[in-house]
């Protein structure tokens, strides 16, 4: 059994297991992907940050909903299923993303990709 066969046969059991997906290794691989392929890329990376990872509603549009109620969704899960530390670290992740937009501190991987 290959490995790529192992990753798609692996069941999600905890939040974190979508946090990781979620919140790690989908913009790391859609960064990556920016900065070898240029502006195309780049704009979905810039959309995915915004209106999926953010979790910081900003405005009256309220980009960044889709994130907040993601982590929610997921922080409830971890209380149905009473996994105090899955819940936590739900939290924990979420309140750190919440952070890094707040303090617009996305905006330094923003400038080494390309828009035009």
């Amino acid at each position: 059994m290959s490995k790529f066969t192992r990753i798609l046969e692996m069941k999600v059991t905890k939040s974190w297991q979508l946090l990781v997906y979620f919140d790690l290794m989908l913009p790391a691989l859609l960064f990556g992907a920016a900065l070898l392929m240029g502006s195309n890329v780049s704009i979905l990376f810039l959309m995915y940050a915004q209106y999926v990872l953010n979790t910081f509603p900003i405005g009256v549009d309220l980009i960044g909903i889709t994130g907040l109620l993601f982590h929610v969704a997921l922080f409830g899960w971890a209380i149905w299923r009473r996994n105090w530390k899955d819940a936590a670290i739900v939290v924990v992740v979420a309140g750190l993303l919440a952070l890094i937009f707040w303090k617009e501190w996305q905006y330094a991987a923003y400038h080494l990709l390309r828009f035009s």
